[in-house]
């Protein structure tokens, strides 16, 4: 009983929770395969991950690192990103339809937006 207090106790410091953290296992499927339709990605390091024509539909990707990955075409619709990185992402053509949150402090230097336009926020 000590323990798991003081694992909590430790995690509150820390301000995470273990649910936090991405699933290794989809994390490797989006990869391989491109899919990952409602997955758990939250905090992932995805820098210049290749992920054109991706399904990130539903993903939760809340602060994940996305700085200059490749996002070309990709389904974002109704995806999480809330305080994720991404400085130097090409989002052309990507699906961010279906109200994709991104309320937050989101990073968008260099950023290609869906219509080419590049966004110089937070540069």
């Amino acid at each position: 009983m000590k323990r798991l207090l003081a694992g909590l106790a430790l995690t509150a410091m820390l301000g995470a929770t273990p649910s936090m953290a991405f699933d290794a296992a989809q994390f490797r499927q989006l990869l391989t395969t491109k899919w990952c339709e409602g997955c758990n990605l939250i905090g992932a390091d995805l820098r210049s991950a290749d992920l054109s024509g991706a399904d990130l539909s539903g993903a939760r990707l809340g602060g994940a690192n996305l700085t200059d990955a490749i996002l070309r075409g990709a389904d974002l619709f109704r995806a999480d990103l809330f305080r994720a990185d991404l400085r130097g992402a090409i989002l052309s053509g990507a699906d961010l339809g279906g109200g994709a949150f991104f309320d937050g402090p989101e990073r968008w230097c260099n950023t290609a937006w869906v219509d080419g336009t590049i966004l110089n926020a937070d540069c």
